[in-house]
């Protein structure tokens, strides 16, 4: 279920009590559980999160943010890839029939082009290079 939260462009601004309360908000930890420690248009980050109050919360969340590079993220604001992936997450994901990972936290500020996206972790699967592509196997695999 994705949570109204506020908007942290940059994965270094991101606290640990942010994403305590959006955990716990979006139903994905225990209500008693709390976090301890730190953890090519785009960035993609992985937090490794530590727990307590709740054995079965994932030890990894995935966010994703604009890009640092203004240059970048301004074409990721004016080709609409920046709001097409936000809205997809706010309005259409609960309702799409394929898996795709379980959003948290879908922010999007028009002006600036910031946005944060707080997904799921979902091992083994790993980003993909579009530059480069993929075998013909992998292919088939979507």
């Amino acid at each position: 279920m994705v949570v109204p939260a506020p908007l942290l462009d940059r994965p270094e601004l991101v606290p640990t009590d942010w994403l305590t309360d959006v955990a716990r908000r979006s139903g994905l930890v225990a209500p008693g559980a709390r976090s301890i420690g730190t953890g090519q248009v785009g960035q993609n980050v992985r937090f490794t999160i530590s727990w307590s109050g709740d054995e079965d919360a994932p030890p990894t969340l995935v966010g994703k943010f604009a890009a640092a590079d203004e240059t970048s993220r301004m074409a990721g604001l004016l080709t609409g890839t920046y709001v097409g992936e936000v809205r997809f997450y706010q309005e259409l994901a609960e309702r799409c029939a394929m898996r795709v990972p379980t959003c948290h936290v879908a922010e999007l500020d028009l002006a600036s082009g910031a946005f944060v996206l707080l997904f799921e972790d979902i091992p083994p699967a790993r980003q993909g290079d579009q530059i480069a592509g993929c075998p013909v196997d992998e292919a088939a695999l979507a």
